[in-house]
């Protein structure tokens, strides 16, 4: 009896060790609802409670590849985000941070899907959050994919878990800035809509007449596509793209490298066989801020396609980075 009672001694010193060691516990979470118990990837369509929120993993070589998050389904309930291991690791100490991008819909073509494109020079586990934001349930279908893209997460059992609401730690806050990460822009006042337009409407039509250093507050022409170049030294070093627009329905852009436009060299056009290597985001902290960031190992020069709606207003356009530079 005696033994009896010294092995139950120690197994409880070795638990509570392993405890104190890990400083935060996280099996309390309940599957798919943290990046500790994220689903790998699933095939087919997801159920996803109201409120709720599914984590997904996936791991990526780090070798600046694109990745392709592709999510169907109702997009004004339904939506994701995309985090590196770096927001999980401050996610983890209980700090404020922001993801590194959100889902948007193509507005240049029929697609309804929500979708995010980007790359990184890190290798690990990145994560797709997929929020449900209604007062009732939703379904959605979800993919990751790229030549750097690898599989990662447990299995989703058959009939997926009702996912509770997550903790208010988990939820997107403003952050510092990181080597792979889009940093949130301050929330601005915007301009009134009859602000001047620096850009002559001559320039921008095309990549030919490329505007080749953005400047000041642009007002829109509804329905007009204007193209922004800039070199880069293809060095691997973080490009940002940053749009603050007025009122969020004006404008939208996205990301197209000098390979996109040489397969496009006869007859280019916006939604054609070609993709973009990347699509603008809502910051999810404030829908007038239009981020994307990434990085590439080719150097050349790179463009940035805003697309003007229907809605009258105007936009601010910044493109920086240590490898950018604007050439005449």
């Amino acid at each position: 009896m005696f033994g009896k009672w010294l092995k139950l001694v120690g197994v409880i010193l070795v638990a509570s060790t392993l405890l104190m060691g890990t400083g935060q516990v996280f099996a309390a979470e309940a599957p798919g609802t943290g990046p500790e118990m994220a689903f790998t990837v699933p095939a087919g369509s997801i159920s996803i409670p109201a409120g709720g929120e599914l984590w997904f993993a996936f791991n990526y070589a780090g070798d600046g590849s694109q990745i392709v998050v592709d999510m169907g389904g109702n997009a004004t309930t339904t939506t994701f985000t995309v985090w590196t291991p770096a927001n999980v690791v401050t996610r983890s100490m209980n700090q404020s941070v922001t993801n590194v991008g959100a889902g948007s819909v193509m507005s240049y073509t029929s697609n309804p899907d929500q979708v995010w494109n980007g790359s990184f020079n890190t290798k690990g586990t990145y994560y797709v959050v997929v929020d449900q934001n209604s007062s009732g349930p939703g379904t959605f279908r979800l993919s990751v994919t790229g030549s750097g893209v690898y599989t990662a997460g447990q299995p989703m059992p058959a009939s997926s878990p009702a996912a509770p609401a997550a903790p208010a730690a988990a939820a997107p806050a403003a952050s510092a800035p990181m080597t792979t990460t889009v940093t949130a822009a301050p929330t601005a006042v915007a301009p009134a809509a009859s602000a001047p337009v620096t850009s002559t409407v001559a320039a921008g039509t095309g990549p030919a007449n490329a505007i080749t250093s953005p400047k000041g507050w642009v007002t829109t022409t509804p329905g007009a596509t204007t193209w922004y170049a800039f070199s880069y030294l293809g060095d691997g070093s973080q490009i940002t793209v940053h749009m603050f627009v007025y009122p969020s329905s004006a404008a939208s852009y996205t990301v197209w490298t000098p390979q996109d436009l040489l397969s496009s060299q006869s007859g280019w056009t916006l939604g054609g066989s070609t993709s973009p290597v990347g699509i603008g985001s809502p910051n999810p902290n404030n829908g007038n801020d239009i981020m994307w960031s990434g990085s590439f190992i080719t150097s050349g020069t790179y463009y940035v396609v805003v697309s003007q709606g229907k809605t009258p207003g105007g936009y601010n356009l910044q493109i920086t980075g240590s490898g950018v530079s604007f050439v005449p």
